[in-house]
């Protein structure tokens, strides 16, 4: 059984980042690595013509919602000198890790849509949960109570 391995996801570094940002461990805010994050997944979405009214795009907007949309506009809107050298540096770590584990954000990211587009949900942590419930939903059909 393959282990998951979130910090191959930035996303999850995000998540990590804004948690420690909230709860005041750390002062540097990371508002302008969710607007990146924001802008490539949705563009990444959008250059994935296949997902158009499909159960992947609705499940990779809501995750989009939840795990970048909702912390960025939660954040405090401020940008400083000092905020962007920490995010420089944290996402020069992430790609140090992903190099010392031989591959990089593009084949983690296209690794990712390409198990998506095989339902293969094992990296996205609600992926089968959502699926599961969406599958459900769609052949749900309410009863007919009559008086």
């Amino acid at each position: 059984m393959e282990v998951f391995d979130f910090l191959r996801f930035y996303s999850y570094w995000l998540m990590i980042w804004f948690f420690l940002y909230q709860v005041k461990i750390t002062k540097y805010n990371p508002l302008l690595s969710f607007f990146f994050a924001l802008e490539i997944i949705l563009l990444l979405i959008l250059l994935r013509k296949k997902y158009i009214l499909t159960k992947i795009l609705l499940l990779l907007l809501i995750q989009t919602a939840y795990c970048k949309l909702l912390p960025f506009l939660y954040l405090e809107k401020e940008i400083t000198l000092k905020n962007i050298k920490m995010e420089l540096l944290v996402f020069s770590i992430y790609n140090l890790y992903l190099l010392l584990n031989k591959t990089n954000i593009v084949e983690v990211y296209k690794t990712l849509f390409d198990e998506l587009e095989h339902k293969d949900y094992r990296h996205t942590f609600f992926a089968k949960y959502f699926v599961k419930l969406y599958d459900y939903l769609s052949n749900f059909t309410p009863l007919d109570i009559q008086k």
